[in-house]
């Protein structure tokens, strides 16, 4: 895990205009800096970045946030990668926490493959543009394949010469570990002797999300030797081959700006899509479709299209990956191509244009294409028939969205000319029956400390509007003194607005009803129980995306809390400067809601016959009570905004 130490020094470090700068053109437009958005298409610029909140602001389409949440946002970053990408940007050494001295040792390994794979990337790819024999045989085959040189370049390829241990003994030389190559899958150790896995073969280096070469493919040009056509690294600590999509790095802008992601067999059909402009495409490793493959699809897009060769193979091909991506509630489309041809020679024969054209003219829906594959000559045999209804029904059972799954039932029952009743009921059959099996063999993953049962995160109580008033002043004014307060000695101590807020809702034992705003309140209840200060700034670069989302919001509105201001004629004052009267009002506003909602419960059991005289008198003593602490709160509010005249902001959650 990364340090906070080191995660404080890249908070402390980041210029956001610097970091979004590399991704978008920025011009300065007054205080702040305008571009065209990059997370939706627009002509006039609507993103504005601003060096003074260090945030971000479209208004076009809405998107906000921080330097951080802008690389989770924009190269799908996890919080982790976010720091890791701005320590090497700003130059930060990254210090590491360890639970055990085995993940400091796993860490140390990975860091060690993930250094000298960096290594082996620019030897192989001077061998391919500075050496005779990469000149004449690489970089021959590639041109000969139609790759113009920046594809080449930008996917940096390479090409590993025709010597049996040529790239191991130039690594050790450079001081690099025998024990390391071996364990980065770039030289194979047999005894007392050694050799390289990648000689007289071009290399396809493989990039994780960040950019980080992670491993290797080698294909073959001899065409008499015996070896597989590719030969990819083995299975290490960064490298498994079921979690990876080769282009992905490449292609990760591309598939959200066009919100699909076209899925082809090989290395080479990515390379000559992205040639032709069609650079949302990407490759498996030369596996069939994973769980792991569809879910790192799934962080940019729901839509999905399968293209394959339209071959016996690529048939079988596309019909192994559909079940996967209807699992994991993907948009699923095929296109199968003309046969004789994937989507390397099929690109290289047509205008990119017209490649395009055929994908969007040829894509089918799962349905259509797996019920022509399965009807193909049979479509008047009774038996076959049945056989292949039976086949989609177990293929629509993995849809676990019911709306979809009953869409897609209908779908198919007039494609099969069979009524959708009897097709749902086949497919309800399959679907339990999973469900069942899936029970049976699940491992339990109760947690012992537990003693409640975890909850789904998405799980929320019907929130109360004043909840978000108090969270919002907790972030905003946190950290302002509401007022001071004298101790026995006569010592005068500051209270802080997090602190007025949490000692008054604690002390009435009242709890949020939102999870999520009361995951924020706990949190900043325990880091004031540490006597830590905090800032709005604080959750804008939190680990949990929700809290960046939160803050940043909060930032964003600004510009409407202004703007909201100046038109109820605040020209003299800021709204934030009544932020002690804003804490007290939203206080009591949330206390009299719940005091109203109490009083309306205990009207209902009032309308319930008592089972004694003890117990109607015990009720009506609490209501008439209750009431009375309503007036008076009601009272307190209405002095309040007859002194002040407060007008609360629009700012919103």
């Amino acid at each position: 895990m990364i340090s906070d130490k080191t995660i404080q020094e890249v908070l402390q470090r980041i210029d956001i205009v610097e970091v979004i700068g590399e991704f978008v053109n920025l011009k300065r437009s007054g205080s702040n800096y305008k571009g065209l958005c990059p997370f939706h298409k627009e002509k006039t610029p609507s993103f504005v970045v601003s060096p003074s909140k260090q945030i971000f602001k479209c208004f076009g389409c809405g998107a906000s946030g921080s330097a951080i949440s802008f690389l989770m946002k924009h190269e799908h970053f996890t919080y982790p990668e976010a720091i890791r990408w701005l320590a090497k940007k700003y130059n930060i050494e990254i210090e590491e926490t360890e639970d055990d001295e085995e993940s400091r040792q796993k860490r140390q390994e990975r860091e060690s493959i993930f250094t000298v794979n960096t290594f082996a990337q620019k030897y192989f790819t001077h061998n391919l543009f500075f050496e005779d024999e990469g000149i004449s045989v690489g970089l021959g085959y590639l041109r000969h394949r139609g790759f113009r040189d920046e594809i080449i370049e930008k996917f940096q390829l390479g090409y590993a010469l025709n010597q049996r241990d040529g790239f191991t003994q130039h690594a050790i030389k450079q001081g690099y570990k025998l024990d390391t190559l071996s364990k980065a899958g770039l030289t194979i150790i047999k005894e007392t002797n050694y050799f390289d896995r990648f000689w007289a073969r071009v290399i396809f280096p493989i990039h994780s999300l960040t950019g980080q070469i992670i491993g290797f493919a080698g294909r073959i040009l001899d065409k008499d030797k015996s070896p597989a056509k590719y030969l990819n690294s083995p299975e290490t600590e960064v490298f498994q081959k079921r979690k990876i999509l080769y282009g992905l790095y490449f292609a990760k802008k591309s598939i959200t700006q066009e919100k699909k992601c076209y899925l082809v067999e090989g290395y080479t059909d990515v390379l000559s899509f992205h040639q032709a402009g069609i650079e949302n495409t990407v490759a498996s490793l030369g596996t069939s479709l994973t769980e792991d493959h569809v879910n790192l699809i799934h962080r940019f897009t729901d839509n999905l299209t399968l293209i394959f060769d339209g071959d016996s193979a690529g048939i079988k091909a596309a019909m192994r990956g559909i079940d996967i991506a209807l699992k994991e509630d993907l948009n699923l489309k095929v296109v199968l191509l003309p046969n004789g041809e994937d989507p390397d020679s099929f690109s290289k024969k047509n205008a990119p244009a017209d490649v395009r054209e055929y994908i969007e003219t040829h894509e089918q829906d799962f349905i259509t294409f797996k019920a022509g594959f399965l009807l193909q000559d049979n479509a008047d045999d009774p038996y076959k028939r049945s056989e292949a209804i039976r086949n989609m029904a177990k293929t629509l059972a993995v849809v676990s969205d019911p709306v979809r799954r009953e869409i897609f039932i209908k779908r198919a029952a007039e494609v099969f000319g069979i009524s959708s009743d009897s097709l749902a009921s086949e497919v309800m059959r399959i679907y339990k029956s999973n469900i069942t099996q899936l029970s049976r063999g699940k491992v339990s993953t109760h947690t012992p400390d537990r003693k409640t049962p975890v909850l789904p995160s998405t799980i929320q109580t019907t929130a109360l509007p004043e909840e978000k008033e108090l969270i919002e002043y907790l972030l905003r004014y946190g950290n302002r003194i509401y007022e001071e307060r004298q101790t026995e000695s006569g010592e005068k101590v500051p209270i802080t607005v997090a602190d007025f807020i949490i000692t008054e809702l604690t002390n009435e034992n009242l709890e949020f009803k939102n999870l999520f705003y009361k995951e924020v309140f706990e949190e900043i209840k325990k880091l004031r129980e540490q006597g830590k200060d905090f800032d709005i700034k604080y959750f804008q670069s939190h680990p949990d995306q929700r809290f960046q989302e939160l803050a940043n919001e909060l930032l964003a509105n600004d510009y409407e809390i202004s703007r909201i201001w100046e038109k109820r004629g605040g020209e003299a004052t800021h709204p934030h400067e009544h932020y002690k009267e804003f804490t007290l009002s939203a206080l009591l506003s949330y206390k009299l809601r719940i005091v109203s909602l109490e009083i309306g419960r205990l009207g209902k059991l009032q309308q319930v016959p008592a089972d004694n005289l003890e117990m109607a008198v015990d009720i009506e003593d609490r209501y008439k009570k209750l009431y009375a602490i309503q007036q008076e709160l009601q009272k307190i509010k209405r002095e309040l905004f007859g002194e002040h005249r407060i007008i609360l902001p629009n700012a919103g959650l």
